[in-house]
Formats: C-alpha cells, sequence, structure tokens
C-alpha cells in the first residue's frame, strides 16, 4: 500500500514535468495530491459513476476519462501549489496518469 501511494506520486510529480499545463511546487504538494487523490478515488468515484452510469453506457466508456479529468480538476483547486491550468490539460494529465500507473503496476 506504501509502494503503490509512492509510485502514485512519482507518478504525479513526473507527470508535473512533463506536461506544461500542470504545475506542482514541490515533492510534499505531490504527496498531498496524491494521498487526496487517493481518498476521492475511494469515497467520491464510486458515486460519481454510480450517478454517471447512463453516459458511460451511452458513451461506451469515454465518459471515464472525463470524470477523472473532474476530480483531478477538483484537486487542484483544494490544493495550494498544484494547479492545472484547463480542462483539456487534466484530461491529458489524467490519460498520462493512468496509463504510467498501469504500466508501472503491471511491471511490479
Amino acid at each position: 500500500m506504501i509502494q503503490s501511494f509512492l509510485i502514485n506520486t512519482l507518478i504525479i510529480y513526473a507527470g508535473s514535468l512533463m506536461l506544461q499545463g500542470v504545475k506542482i511546487k514541490s515533492v510534499i504538494t505531490a504527496l498531498a495530491a496524491a494521498f487526496l487523490l487517493g481518498v476521492v478515488n475511494l469515497l467520491i468515484k464510486p458515486i460519481l459513476l454510480f450517478l454517471s452510469m447512463p453516459l458511460i453506457i451511452l458513451t461506451l466508456g469515454l465518459f471515464i476519462p472525463i470524470l477523472n479529468a473532474w476530480i483531478l480538476m477538483l484537486i487542484s483547486n483544494m490544493i495550494d501549489g498544484f494547479e492545472i491550468r484547463s480542462f483539456w490539460w487534466a484530461l491529458i494529465y489524467g490519460i498520462f496518469i493512468s496509463i504510467t500507473n498501469s504500466f508501472i503496476h503491471f511491471i511490479f
């Protein structure tokens, strides 16, 4: 669990270094963002998935990255030092986090 948390922190920080539209002030901010992302994904995301099930079915699952981007925008508004410039950057950042996280967890 700690390993997964640290991997997510590194992915969040690396993504901010690679994407111009995402700024993270420090590694401590990345730790806070990873923690809050984990909490939101655990508590709020299942409710959002349930409520948006008709849109998810209608779009054949393509609405899920939009929910992820919305969650990232929510987290960036809650943490000082974590800034996402627009919804499109949040969408790209969410896709980056998902793909990188899946790849890393596949390796380990």
